[in-house]
C-alpha cells in the first residue's frame, strides 16, 4: 500500500478538477449507497468527507477521532465505515506520514470518481403513450435530480436542507441547486475563512434570500454568477472582520 508524505505529496491525491464535478460524483455516489442499502450514518460519513474536502478537491485527512465525534460513533465504528466506502469504490483510504514528526498521522480520504449508471441495452423502452390510466405516474417522471410535484427535494446531505427548499424557488432541478451550493464551497475556499463551512449558512441564505427576492421582481440572467459575486462579497467582509479579529487580539496578547 502506498504511504504518502503530508508535507510534499497531498497535493498529488487531487481527484477532481472541480467543486462542480466532486458533488456531482458524491451524488452518484450516494445512489450507490442507497441501492446497497448502507446505513445513513455510512452516508453521512460521506458528506463530511466531501465537506472537508475542498483546500484539495476531493480529499480530506479529518481524524478517526474527529469523525467519531461528527458522527456520534465509535473510532472502531468509523474504520468499519471507512473500510465499507473503500469497498465500494467510493473512497480510497491512503496512509499518510507526516516528515516533520517523523511519524504517520490521519489518513487520507480520496473522494473517487464515479460514473453514471447507464440501462443495459436489454432494458425495454418506456413509452408514455403506452402506459394505462392505473399505472403510477413515476414513469412519466424525469428521475435525473428533477424536483418533482411533490415539492420533496431528493438532495446530497453536504446540501443544508433549509438552502435546499430556498433554493428550489430559483432553481428548476435538483442538480442545478447542488450547481448553486458549489459556488458557496468555491467562495469559501477562495476567502479562506476560519471555522468550518457549516458556521456561515446563516449568512449564506441572507445571500440567497436576497437572490430570491432579485429574481422574483426582477429578471437575471445568470442566477449562478448572481449568487457567486453576493456570497463571494459576504465571505470577503467576513474574511476581513476574522482578520481584524486576530490583530486586535494579538495586540492585547502583546
Amino acid at each position: 500500500m502506498t504511504t504518502f508524505h503530508i508535507n510534499t505529496d497531498r497535493q498529488s491525491l487531487k481527484s477532481f478538477q472541480s467543486v462542480e464535478q466532486l458533488n456531482e460524483a458524491v451524488s452518484i455516489h450516494m445512489e450507490t449507497l442507497k441501492d446497497n442499502s448502507c446505513k445513513v450514518k455510512i452516508m453521512n460519513l460521506l458528506s463530511i468527507l466531501s465537506q472537508h474536502s475542498l483546500t484539495v478537491c476531493g480529499v480530506s485527512w479529518l481524524s478517526t477521532s474527529s469523525l467519531a465525534t461528527m458522527l456520534n460513533v465509535s473510532t472502531r465504528t468509523v474504520r468499519r465505515y471507512t473500510a465499507e466506502l473503500e469497498s465500494l469504490s467510493i473512497i480510497r483510504i491512503v496512509p499518510t506520514v507526516d516528515r516533520k514528526r517523523k511519524g504517520q498521522t490521519s489518513n487520507s480520504y480520496v473522494i473517487l470518481q464515479a460514473e453514471k449508471s447507464e440501462c443495459p441495452t436489454t432494458c425495454p423502452p418506456v413509452c408514455p403513450t403506452n402506459l394505462s390510466s392505473n399505472q403510477p405516474n413515476e414513469l412519466l417522471k424525469d428521475h435525473n435530480n428533477v424536483v418533482d410535484e411533490s415539492n420533496e427535494l431528493i438532495l446530497p446531505t453536504f446540501v443544508p436542507e433549509r438552502f435546499g427548499k430556498l433554493a428550489s424557488l430559483v432553481c428548476k432541478t435538483e442538480k442545478d441547486i447542488v450547481k448553486l451550493y458549489s459556488k458557496v464551497q468555491l467562495a469559501y475556499r477562495k476567502c479562506n475563512l476560519d471555522l468550518n463551512i457549516e458556521a456561515y449558512h446563516h449568512d449564506v441564505i441572507k445571500v440567497l434570500k436576497g437572490v430570491v427576492y432579485k429574481a422574483k421582481y426582477s429578471k437575471i440572467s445568470n442566477i449562478l454568477g448572481y449568487f457567486y459575486k453576493g456570497i463571494l462579497t459576504r465571505f470577503d467582509s467576513i474574511y476581513s472582520e476574522e482578520l481584524q479579529t486576530l490583530i486586535v487580539s494579538q495586540k492585547v496578547a502583546v
